[in-house]
């Protein structure tokens, strides 16, 4: 037969065998014990009076207790257990701080309470306070029953977690967790933590109140076969917080977006977010990828946000328009530059829209609906003066063109003609030559938009209804 000395010792072997160390990692916390009672086993009569009690009031708690890991130190009447503490993976990697009992329960001697007085708590991302019977018994094999408050990244648990482990192979296994959410805020004295050994099981309970009133909210667990003898951990032991790791699921600290593994619309491989505007919406998905809109208003549903759609405001005649055209040619011909660009058609404006170019200028909107890719050319405002840019009217003031001579033009458009009739229609028609990238832009086809100024009246928009012909020429025409 083993002896209780060989066997407390073999718990020692088991608590430091088992544990492995891990690379530095660094965590913060201090949790502080001012009472622990035992009730039962070898001390006394399991009658509900204390057999063994310690204040924490003196100089050193190594009149009862040994040092296990990391930072543990008595004073001012309480135990702390405090960070610096030790790495150390049981499976996965912890930060210990640790006391151990010098003194043991022999198991078969009767049943026992052990009862510790915790300090409000002050939980820190990862942090995990308990107590904790370590059992062993002649076999390689240890058991540990504990009573842990922890701080999980979803919310704070108290639970009863109950481990294996091998002392050979350094090895632990999960018997079982079982938790209950916890929120400091509900102490209103000490926090206690109770686990009761009693017919081959341990059970555990918890106060909010310093003792005065308990939940028993776990299973009992059962305590495995060879196990002979038990001594008390009081310690610390949070998890080591998870190394930043693009593409795990998690927004780390200077990502903007975790997709997991694989990258999203709206996230890239370096979890960088696609949201050029900032304004939460990732760019696939944003009706103006360059336009901060939160709401994404899009008043007449045709895709474009109010934020950066032209024309907001669209009666029959403003998006039914006649002869439409948009025709490229060029496209992708290895000449940069070279792309030459004609927009024609005739709409009706609504309400009180008026035309007045000279003053409010134009601008020419170009979008896929394949993609939503989007060209907005803004003709300024101003009278022609050569080279330009700028407009000249005619005597009736119903008619305008819009000239650059510049190199380049504006944005590759080199005029414009607008013409308003007495009908209330305007005919609008710009030619340039540029590079307008429509390479990628030929199906479905592309969407026409011309506003002049603010009023929501004087603007036209069309959908093509028909997809564009690309043909081998290299030239685009959407009809």
């Amino acid at each position: 037969m083993v002896t209780t000395r060989a066997l407390a010792l073999l718990c020692v072997g088991v608590v430091l065998a088992a544990a492995r160390p891990v690379a530095a990692f660094h965590t913060v916390f201090h949790f502080q014990v001012d009472r622990f009672e035992l009730d039962g086993n070898t001390f006394g009569a399991a009658d509900g009076t204390a057999d063994l009690v310690d204040e924490f009031d003196g100089d050193s708690y190594s009149d009862g207790w040994n040092h296990l890991f990391g930072t543990v130190s008595e004073s001012d009447g309480t135990l702390h257990v405090q960070s610096p503490g030790e790495h150390y993976s049981v499976g996965f990697p912890v930060d210990v701080s640790e006391a151990m009992s010098q003194w043991h329960m022999t198991l078969d001697e009767g049943n026992a309470v052990l009862t510790s007085y915790w300090l409000p708590p002050v939980l820190t991302p990862g942090s995990s306070m308990h107590m904790t019977l370590a059992l062993a018994g002649l076999g390689t094999h240890a058991e540990y029953v504990g009573l842990h408050v922890q701080q999980l990244e979803e919310g704070a648990v108290i639970g009863l977690h109950v481990f294996e482990a091998d002392q050979q192979t350094g090895s632990w296994r999960v018997l079982g967790i079982e938790t209950i959410p916890f929120d400091p805020a509900w102490v209103s004295d000490r926090l206690v933590l109770r686990l009761g050994v009693s017919s081959g099981t341990v059970f555990a309970a918890y106060s909010l109140d310093g003792g005065l009133t308990f939940q028993v909210p776990f299973a009992a667990a059962p305590i495995l076969n060879d196990m002979a003898v038990g001594r008390v951990l009081l310690g610390a032991d949070p998890n080591t917080p998870a190394e930043p790791r693009c593409g795990d699921g998690r927004v780390d600290p200077g990502e903007a977006c975790d997709a997991g593994e694989q990258p999203s619309a709206c996230c890239t491989r370096a979890c960088t977010s696609i949201d050029a505007d900032g304004d939460g919406v990732c760019d696939p998905k944003d009706d103006c990828p360059a336009a901060s809109d939160p709401a994404q208003t899009d008043t007449d549903g045709d895709g474009l946000g109010d934020a950066c759609d032209p024309c907001t405001v669209i009666a029959a005649g403003q998006s039914q328009w006649r002869r439409p055209l948009v025709a490229v040619t060029h496209v992708n011909d290895g000449r940069p530059g070279n792309e030459s660009l004609r927009v024609s058609g005739t709409f009706a404006l609504a309400g009180n829209g008026i035309i007045d170019p000279v003053v409010t200028g134009a601008q020419l909107t170009l979008r896929s609906t394949k993609d939503g890719s989007t060209i907005a050319i803004d003709l300024p405002a101003g009278a022609y003066a050569a080279p330009g840019p700028g407009w000249s009217a005619d005597k009736s003031g119903n008619a305008f063109t819009f000239t650059d001579r510049r190199p380049g033009g504006t944005s590759g458009v080199r005029r414009m003609t607008v013409r308003r009739y007495d009908d209330g229609t305007v005919r609008i028609g710009v030619s340039g030559r540029g590079s307008f990238n429509f390479g990628e832009w030929s199906f479905p086809p592309i969407d026409t938009a011309v506003a002049f100024g603010n009023t929501p009246g004087a603007c036209g928009e069309v959908a093509f209804q028909r997809k564009c012909a690309f043909p081998a020429s290299k030239k685009i025409v959407c009809r």
